[in-house]
């Protein structure tokens, strides 16, 4: 869950599973890295057809 107070991203680290993993194991979540930019084209290190 990530919660968003206007000033702060905190983060509550959820376990992941399901899906195509394995069921006998429960995943949990490391890190996030977000990029911002302050154009609508900037802010990715990706591209998706060329757009960022």
């Amino acid at each position: 869950t990530l919660i968003f107070n206007g000033e702060n991203l905190k983060e509550r680290r959820p376990y992941v599973f399901g899906a195509m993993l394995n069921d006998k194991h429960r995943y949990k979540l490391e890190s996030l890295h977000f990029h911002w930019g302050n154009k609508n084209d900037r802010g990715s290190e990706h591209t998706l057809n060329g757009v960022r």
